[in-house]
Formats: C-alpha cells, sequence, structure tokens
C-alpha cells in the first residue's frame, strides 16, 4: 500500500513461499493498480500512482511449494539469474558486496582477496560437485548461492571483530562456513566433512592458508 501511494517498487521477496491466497490478492494488485483495505478510517481503496510496480524474487529451488497459478504468472516477466560459475566474477561479488555491508556495520579492516577466493572456491566446488583437479565430490542439498558466500564473509568479519584478531583468516571462513552449508539437512554435514578429507587436507599440505582452513574446520566439525 505504501509503495502503491508513493508510486514506487515493491520487491516481494521468495513469492513462491508465500501461501495460495496471498499470491491471489496480487492479480488484482497487478491487473488495476488497487487495492481495497476495509481497515482504512476514510476511503478504503486504495489507487497506485504511475510509477508503481513488483518485482518478485524465488529461487528455482522452491517453485513446487507454493507455485504460482496461470493467472498471476502471465502478469510478470520472467528473469532467470543464473549462478555466477566464474571464479574472477564471483571473488569481485563478493569483495564488492561484503566491502559495502563492513562499511554500513562500521566494522573496520577488509577481507584480502587470498582469503575471498579460497571461500569461493569452496562455494563453487561444492556447488559443481567437482574440483579444480577433477575430483567428483557430493553436492550438498543448500544452495550455496554468491550472496551465501557474502554472508559468510561479512560473518567471519564481525566474528573477527570481536573474537579473534581484527583480521579475516581461513580459520574465520572455516568457522562461520559450517553453518552456511549444513542448514535443514543434516545430511550435508557428512557431505562437508568429505570435502575436507578429500580435499582440503590434500591441499593443506602444499598451502598454509589451506592448512589453517582444514585445521580449523576439523576442529568444529569434531566437536
Amino acid at each position: 500500500m505504501l509503495a502503491m501511494r508513493a508510486g514506487k517498487i515493491f520487491r516481494f521477496e521468495e513469492i513462491t513461499r508465500c501461501v495460495g491466497d496471498v499470491q491471489d490478492a496480487l492479480v488484482s494488485i497487478c491487473s488495476d493498480k488497487t487495492i481495497a483495505v476495509p481497515e482504512l478510517p476514510d476511503d478504503p481503496m486504495v489507487f497506485a500512482r504511475p510509477g508503481f510496480n513488483i518485482i518478485a524474487t524465488a529461487n528455482a529451488r522452491d517453485q513446487g511449494v507454493n507455485e504460482l497459478s496461470a493467472a498471476l504468472k502471465r502478469r510478470f516477466n520472467y528473469i532467470h539469474i543464473p549462478v555466477v560459475s566464474d571464479q574472477k566474477t564471483e571473488v569481485e561479488i563478493v569483495r564488492t558486496r561484503s566491502a559495502e555491508l563492513l562499511e554500513r556495520y562500521k566494522i573496520p579492516g577488509r577481507i584480502e582477496d587470498p582469503v575471498l577466493k579460497l571461500l569461493t572456491t569452496v562455494f563453487r566446488e561444492m556447488r559443481q560437485g567437482a574440483t579444480a583437479e577433477g575430483l567428483s565430490v557430493q553436492k550438498p542439498t543448500t544452495t550455496l548461492s554468491t550472496a551465501e558466500a557474502i554472508g559468510v564473509a561479512l560473518d567471519s568479519a564481525i566474528h573477527s571483530r570481536y573474537f579473534g584478531t581484527g583480521s579475516v583468516g581461513p580459520e574465520d571462513i572455516a568457522r562461520n562456513l559450517i553453518g552456511s552449508i549444513v542448514k535443514e539437512d543434516l545430511g550435508d554435514l557428512k557431505v562437508l566433512k568429505e570435502y575436507m578429507n578429500l580435499v582440503a587436507k590434500k591441499r593443506a599440505a602444499s598451502d598454509p592458508a589451506w592448512k589453517t582452513f582444514y585445521e580449523a574446520a576439523a576442529k568444529v566439525l569434531s566437536a
């Protein structure tokens, strides 16, 4: 209603997570640009000003939760945004967005590129089910999107600020990574352990950053 009165864009997050009755209410709003609110003291009808529109988002894996009706689907243009597969681009996105969030929350410092590269490498390989060396690994049930990687980077920076050295290292990534991967399905814990034992442990033998990452993750996973 506020967006309609102001002639602004309204973002509807996770539309397929909403029940059908809520979705059906959008049909007339999208078509007629009006909404009836009986609780309003004067006129119950609210008419949208020019500029009002709706952007709805949904994950592809959630389409079957509360699938949109055919009537509502006809009122949206669909844009598919694929997962970022290029590591260089993903590192840049995570770097830029995490820096913006750190500035917003007034958390000093920055996350160095080697740490961001390690983080995005883990996400990309587990997401694809294959490592850079061609080794097949299990995929977790969670999405492991770039947004999740940004969340891990931010959480790591906050944790390091208050409970660590203030400089984000591989050990901070390891501690905060687990909660991002193991969510609804506890079976993903087994998937993560497999990745650590088959991939991270091997790289730890020749790379100090991976060694720190593996040792920190091993402590958390064995707790």
